[in-house]
């Protein structure tokens, strides 16, 4: 399975931070978003999965990203478990769950549901510790949010059809749901004196269970 998924994904090793974003980038493009998202049982094969993700009969919101990102990182590139874990964070509605992942000793949040990371403006990736740093002090300038390559398979309702979005327009799309549905700037306003998402991850959710 394992050959398998790394000849779908086109990536033999990971041996770089930028192999670690053409993983994330496949499985951005590969899981559509649909209204009713898909429960992923752990032990389900990844390569059927894929097919069924391909010709759009499953799809998803962030959890499934993540969960799916995980799975292959450890099931086709040997991660351990404490290697990527999920960073559930946010509160109310506005909620997220990406993965933050460990590679050569340093730590970074990777989010496959919108093909996103964080970097410098040099380019250089922010370690999760100093952008929580950098958030906290609201120096939202410092942090480069970086977009990936790729699009994503986008129900619509309305036409019942599916329509295709980059990983920019795709977070446009979700946050002008947040402001004409439930009264974001309003909330972060409240919360934070101030409306950047990325605050959001101040407040992380930890699993007790």
């Amino acid at each position: 399975m394992s050959e398998t998924m790394k000849d779908l994904i086109g990536v033999d090793t990971v041996e770089s931070f930028e192999d670690l974003l053409k993983i994330r980038d496949f499985c951005f493009s590969l899981i559509p978003w649909t209204a009713k998202p898909y429960d992923m049982n752990f032990r389900e094969d990844l390569v059927s999965l894929s097919k069924r993700f391909r010709s759009k009969e499953l799809g998803g919101w962030c959890g499934l990203n993540a969960t799916f990102f995980q799975r292959v990182l450890w099931a086709a590139y040997g991660f351990e478990k404490s290697e990527c874990v999920p960073f559930d964070y946010g509160v109310k509605s506005f909620t997220h769950i990406t993965l933050i992942v460990k590679f050569k000793n340093k730590e970074y949040v990777i989010d496959p549901y919108f093909c996103r990371h964080y970097t410098y403006k040099n380019g250089i990736p922010i370690e999760l510790k100093d952008l929580i740093y950098l958030i906290f002090n609201k120096d939202f300038e410092a942090i480069h949010e970086t977009y990936g390559v790729g699009v994503k398979n986008v129900y619509e309702e309305y036409s019942n059809d599916f329509f295709e979005c980059t990983p920019q327009k795709f977070f446009g799309v979700v946050k002008d749901s947040w402001l004409k549905l439930y009264g974001y700037e309003s909330f972060m306003q409240e919360i934070f004196k101030a409306t950047d998402p990325k605050l959001l991850m101040l407040i992380r959710k930890v699993d007790r269970s």
